[in-house]
């Protein structure tokens, strides 16, 4: 990998951060994106970009959203994607936005889930393993069997390059080996049945994680 490959992965890799940033991710809690996951939601393709949801899941996000305060609030996000491009919006969610507009429900009671570091781990997740599928890299600090460091960059070298390019900012190469150390541990449990042991601040990656590795097929109805 040459100097103009990597300024190019840097480049766009802090992208998209920025756009995960964009989402909401950075300042959300384990409701929100779990919700996300969990329900399918996933930006349109054309040029007027908005959120959309598997049909299916549309009465499961609606219910939760009533119920739980951070989920609630990202539906309200839902709702104000596509209404910012003029895009039809499903009518259990239109409801409720408008009902909540003109003072008619107010948001659920309840406390949010604890915020800490899960939607920057997230994030650093989602990009580690974008990297690692389109360039054949070592996933943290490479180096030789003798020992000897190696002049190709790890991905969690360029992530972090890339994070201070973003408005994420300044994650410490120790912390970012951590993070993706501690997700693949969750991940191995969780394909080996030990479910249980599955932390609830890791949930949310570990289900982003099987959720995307299959794109929607065909006959899968989005709204």
């Amino acid at each position: 990998m040459d100097a103009l490959e990597c300024r190019r992965l840097i480049d766009c890799t802090a992208n998209e951060i920025n756009r995960l940033v964009d989402c909401g991710f950075l300042k959300s809690g384990i409701h929100w994106i779990k919700a996300w996951t969990e329900f399918d939601l996933k930006w349109s393709a054309d040029e007027k970009p908005h959120l959309t949801i598997r049909a299916s899941c549309l009465d499961s996000f609606v219910e939760r959203s009533v119920q739980n305060p951070e989920v609630f609030k990202l539906a309200m996000f839902f709702v104000g994607t596509r209404l910012k491009n003029g895009i039809s919006v499903p009518e259990p969610l239109l409801e409720i936005a408008s009902d909540y507009l003109t003072g008619e429900r107010m948001v659920p009671a309840g406390a949010s889930g604890r915020k800490r570091n899960s939607g920057r781990d997230f994030i650093i997740v989602t990009v580690m393993r974008q990297l690692l599928d389109e360039v054949d890299i070592f996933a943290t600090h490479n180096r030789h069997p003798k020992g000897v460091r190696t002049r190709f960059m790890s991905a969690s070298e360029i992530v972090g390059k890339a994070l201070e390019k973003s408005r994420v900012h300044y994650v410490t190469p120790e912390q970012i080996n951590k993070i993706w150390r501690n997700f693949r541990k969750q991940v191995q449990n969780f394909e080996a049945g030990r479910s249980n042991s599955v932390s609830s601040d890791y949930y949310e990656v570990i289900a982003y994680y099987h959720n995307t590795l299959l794109d929607d097929e065909d006959e899968v109805l989005r709204l």
